[in-house]
């Protein structure tokens, strides 16, 4: 069986180009297909009519780091695959949603496939010193909830889904952070608990508006 593997790195200002040309393609279809092949990325997309085109190629050298390749079994020749897949549109905008936010946060980004489990991912590698508000826009507004782990190395913030969700249709987003971004860090024992976005949001506004920082104090899941 043939397969391929795809990886690329942009820098935060071909990040913004990127993000744009999602933008543009979002006003043709709600869904896009994502096809790396050996000389670049192509994004396309075509309205439900079938009245409106959209293609954008991205040369390989417009990336920092491009990495395509097709993997045969012994015994096999290889054969220039291409990795076509089909992404809903609204999955992927969250990532590159504001991009005065990325200009000012993010410092480059990496997109790979992972052919085990036909999972695309957005990795945003971002600069420290973030606002954690600015960090809460790279979930979809239909996030109801978010998990909040904590161990003494790292914090993470990451989409709460339920048991029987079907993974292969889903985004997740999931964000870490160092104790250094911290004014003040403290935890005695690993951690994890669920809230409603919505009202997480609300706070941060308020906080913001007001210049006054945030403190958070929990226990366990419940406490």
């Amino acid at each position: 069986m043939e397969r391929v593997m795809f990886s690329t790195t942009l820098s935060v200002f071909f990040e913004t180009l990127f993000g744009r040309a999602i933008h543009a393609i979002a006003r043709i279809s709600d869904e896009f297909w994502f096809d790396p092949v050996e000389k670049g990325l192509a994004l396309r997309s075509v309205n439900s009519s079938r009245s409106a085109y959209a293609y954008v190629f991205f040369s390989s050298v417009f990336f920092q780091h491009y990495h395509w390749t097709a993997v045969s079994q012994p015994c096999q020749k290889e054969k220039q695959l291409s990795l076509p897949c089909k992404l809903i549109i609204k999955s992927v905008l969250p990532v590159f949603r504001c991009v005065n936010v990325l200009e000012r946060n993010v410092e480059k980004c990496s997109i790979y496939t992972n052919i085990n489990d036909h999972h695309i991912t957005f990795q945003l590698l971002c600069k420290h010193g973030r606002l954690l508000a600015d960090i809460m826009i790279h979930f979809p507004t239909s996030q109801e909830e978010v998990t909040l782990s904590v161990t003494p190395m790292k914090v993470c913030f990451k989409s709460y889904t339920e048991e029987d969700t079907d993974f292969s249709k889903t985004m997740l987003t999931e964000i870490r952070l160092n104790p250094e971004e911290f004014d003040y860090f403290h935890v005695g024992v690993d951690s994890e608990v669920t809230f409603c976005l919505k009202e997480l949001r609300g706070l941060l506004a308020f906080s913001e508006a007001t210049s006054v920082p945030i403190s958070v104090h929990f226990d366990v899941s419940g406490k």
